[in-house]
């Protein structure tokens, strides 16, 4: 379980927020999710979520608890429909500006951006979040990067302290902040 003091900062994140959850159990990795995507919606942000399975996660972690005022606020899809193998760059920053373009257009605060990138994890990825991490420029978008922290136990300690070190805010269970 996270505290509330962590998942009350996931309602105070700053506009072009890049954040990293590497997550310990899926309750916490869904618990973090459910209040961002809600805090998102009360701040009248589109928002999408990327991820391995997306029924489980509109049935799991959603279960009708959010409730989108209108119509396109809240969409899950496959994370594999935006981070492809080999991931293209290009492809995917321009998914990303082109989404918030398009929810500034229909009169969204932002876009608000969630992915667990787990089932993805790949050199490519890694590269995406570095590029995304020295600048994110895509203006009123905040992303949320979720990642089971299992998978680099014992094996892949480099890739979680390179993904340290591309977010600008992270949180751990009992620790949220800005990193830089």
């Amino acid at each position: 379980m996270l505290s509330d003091d962590v998942l009350d900062y996931l309602g105070r994140l700053p506009e072009s927020a890049h954040v990293l959850l590497p997550f310990e159990n899926t309750t916490a990795r869904d618990q973090a999710l459910l209040r961002y995507i809600r805090e998102a919606v009360s701040q009248n942000k589109m928002v999408i979520h990327l991820c391995e399975n997306p029924d489980r996660d509109k049935e799991q972690v959603l279960g009708g608890d959010v409730k989108s005022g209108r119509p396109n606020q809240l969409r899950i899809m496959a994370v594999r429909d935006v981070y492809t193998n080999p991931l293209s760059m290009q492809t995917a920053v321009g998914f990303w500006r082109s989404e918030t373009e398009s929810a500034l257009k229909q009169g969204f605060s932002g876009l608000a951006e969630s992915a667990d990138g787990t089932s993805v994890l790949s050199e490519d990825l890694m590269r995406f979040e570095e590029a995304v991490g020295r600048s994110l420029s895509i203006k009123s978008m905040t992303a949320l990067c979720l990642y089971d922290a299992r998978r680099f136990v014992g094996r892949n300690e480099n890739l979680l302290i390179r993904l340290l070190s591309f977010h600008g805010h992270v949180i751990f269970p009992g620790i949220a902040g800005r990193m830089y």
